[in-house]
C-alpha cells in the first residue's frame, strides 16, 4: 500500500493507522491527516470503535495465532519438574516459577549470559520467583528460545 506524497509530515503516521486494512476497514489518511492536527484523540477513538465492532472475529483472529505458541509453550512446562505453573486462561505469556527459590533472578541471568536467551524476571512483574516468557511472534524463534531455556533450566537444576 503507497499514500501520495502530497501527505508529506503525515507519512509514516498514515502507514501504521492505513495498515489496519487487512481487517476489512480503511481509514482515509487525508482526513486522519486533517484530524490530527485539530484532535489528536479522534483516530482511536475511531480506531477503537471498528475494533470493537468487529471483536468476535479479532478475537478469533488472536487465538488463532497465538495456539500454536500456547500449545507448544504448555507442552514444554509440563515437562520442566523444576517449574510450578498455573496455565493462564488467554493471552500471549507464560509466567511460570522456579521451584524451591525465592528470586529467579539469578536463574535469568544465567540464561542469557550462558544460553543467549531472554526471559524477564519476576521482580518487574512483583512476583521474583517467576520469570516470564512471552509465545507470540514467529514459531521458530519460539521454538529455539525454549530450546535455551530448557537447556538452561537443566543446567540450573543440575541436570546438564
Amino acid at each position: 500500500m503507497s499514500f501520495p506524497r502530497e501527505l508529506g509530515r503525515f507519512d509514516t503516521a498514515m502507514v501504521v493507522v492505513g495498515g489496519i486494512t487487512g481487517a476489512g476497514v480503511f481509514i482515509n489518511p487525508y482526513i486522519v491527516a486533517q484530524r490530527l492536527d485539530a484532535v489528536g484523540s479522534i483516530p482511536s477513538e475511531t480506531i477503537g470503535t471498528l475494533a470493537f465492532e468487529r471483536l468476535d472475529h479479532l478475537l478469533e483472529r488472536a487465538r488463532c495465532v497465538l495456539e500454536p505458541g500456547a500449545r507448544r509453550f504448555r507442552s514444554f512446562v509440563e515437562r520442566r519438574p523444576e517449574r510450578v505453573w498455573v496455565p493462564p486462561v488467554g493471552g500471549s505469556v507464560g509466567f511460570p516459577r522456579l521451584d524451591g527459590v525465592d528470586d529467579a533472578e539469578p536463574f535469568v541471568e544465567l540464561a542469557m549470559r550462558d544460553f543467549d536467551v531472554g526471559v524477564p524476571p519476576g521482580r518487574f512483574f512483583g512476583e521474583p520467583a517467576h520469570f516470564r516468557v512471552v509465545v507470540a511472534g514467529p514459531f521458530d524463534v519460539l521454538e529455539r528460545g525454549l530450546d535455551a531455556l530448557g537447556r538452561a533450566l537443566a543446567r540450573w537444576s543440575g541436570g546438564a
